[in-house]
């Protein structure tokens, strides 16, 4: 928490004395976070998420179309590889950048046995768990397409072709 009131301290150079977060965190957390701020810094702190459907994608257009007028003086995202694409086209400074670990997990109902289960991504192609009511996050927002990207990056073409194949036989749901 301390990180984040200076980061927001920061943000806070001009004489308003509002910061502005683009917060790209759940609702929940994400307004824990900026109250927690709030009862620990002199100013207020305006927050402006995005929608559960697009999670930061939304945020991350906005502050592309607001480059050279920011009016975000915070941007909390959970996503690095979004975060490293908009240092690399220059519309977030790389010295103002703090990147954390990000966990990814599968969850798995309680009256399963965990043992019989899925252990990783790649096993969620395998015909094994065909029809077993599979689903992963739409790729199309938030970390669920970087981490896809990731794993094309490191399966090549052919075997990251056949995992969503794989996904798509076994009936793995979006």
């Amino acid at each position: 928490m301390k990180r984040l009131a200076w980061l927001l301290l920061l943000g806070c150079a001009d004489s308003d004395p509002t910061v502005v977060v683009y917060d790209g965190l759940d609702d929940e957390p994400g307004r824990i976070v900026v109250a927690q701020a709030e009862n620990e810094l002199p100013f207020a702190v305006k927050r402006l998420g995005d929608t559960e459907a697009t999670k930061t994608a939304g945020l991350i257009h906005r502050l592309r179309s607001e480059a050279l007028s920011p009016q975000a003086n915070v941007f909390v995202c959970g996503e690095p590889l979004s975060v490293a694409t908009l240092v690399a086209e220059g519309v977030l400074l790389p010295e103002g950048v703090i990147l954390a670990g990000r966990v990814r997990g599968l969850v798995v109902r309680s009256d399963r046995d965990h043992a019989q289960c899925p252990s990783s991504w790649l096993d969620l192609g395998s015909d094994r768990w065909r029809d077993q009511g599979l689903a992963v996050a739409d790729p199309r927002y938030g970390s669920t397409g970087a981490h896809l990207g990731v794993l094309r990056s490191v399966l090549g073409e052919t075997e990251y072709r056949s995992l969503l194949l794989g996904f798509d036989v076994a009936g793995v749901r979006l």
